[in-house]
């Protein structure tokens, strides 16, 4: 297997048309089905976290114009986002639900809404995160580092442990799980943003390590084999203007 060192995933621009090819049987061509009786798409269905707005909102509606079934999910209510998707997007279908990616239960209980509404899972999108403000280490409270970290790291490896799990009992089958960089992940200062910085500088030595276990195991053990195959990416989508972004990013400033 390889694995791509980042996978540049631009949502709001022609060139992610490429980056992912649309599923071989066309939505109208699917087979009715009752929820209790699912027929996974040939490719699988997508998982999305953080996307109830910004770039995890984009990525949903690009997945549906090319056919995909889609879960989205956010620590706040998706009922709006899931209505704006599917008026906007009717190639494909859209289910949501509310997920704290810091809370390892909930992040369980995102999988198994996942499998319950998609079937297969071909693509699991680890987009969630927060900045926690513009502001210096010696400013912030000890919540607000704790919850940066949870959410921006924490997250990530409590969902790619879900995803995996998953993943590796899909016979025949093959899972990719894409988590999210940003700044800081190259490791240069992130002044005001140290502790988001250091969160994202961690995921490419995750990802990494992921890779060789998946390929070569742990040394000293036997290596496990999985009914199903299961790739794990970097997923850079560059500088967007987000909330995420923006958020208390300027003090005192009015644009």
């Amino acid at each position: 297997m390889k694995s791509f060192a980042y996978v540049l995933v631009a949502a709001l621009a022609p060139s992610f048309s490429n980056a992912f090819t649309p599923p071989s049987t066309p939505l109208s061509a699917r087979p009715v089905t009752s929820s209790s009786s699912l027929y996974a798409m040939p490719d699988g269905g997508v998982v999305i976290t953080g996307s109830a707005g910004g770039v995890g909102f984009a990525y949903a509606g690009e997945f549906m114009d090319r056919g995909y079934d889609v879960v989205i999910c956010d620590v706040k209510d998706c009922t709006a986002a899931a209505k704006a998707l599917t008026a906007r997007h009717p190639n494909g279908k859209v289910f949501h639900t509310k997920c704290d990616v810091s809370d390892a239960s909930s992040c369980e209980a995102l999988g198994q809404f996942a499998k319950e509404k998609l079937g297969n899972i071909g693509y699991w999108i680890n987009n969630a995160g927060i900045n926690g403000g513009r502001r210096a280490l010696s400013e912030l409270t000890m919540s607000q580092v704790e919850t940066v970290v949870k959410v921006n790291l924490l997250g990530i490896f409590y969902c790619t442990k879900v995803a995996m799990d998953i993943m590796a009992e899909q016979e025949g089958f093959t899972g990719h799980i894409f988590n999210t960089v940003g700044s800081g992940v190259k490791g240069g200062g992130t002044p005001g943003y140290a502790t988001y910085g250091a969160t994202k500088r961690g995921l490419p030595q995750l990802t990494a390590s992921l890779v060789k276990e998946i390929d070569e195991g742990v040394q000293g053990y036997p290596k496990k084999q999985t009914k199903g195959k299961i790739q794990v990416h970097s997923l850079s989508p560059g500088m967007v203007f987000t909330k995420l972004l923006l958020d208390d990013s300027t003090p005192g400033e009015t644009f």
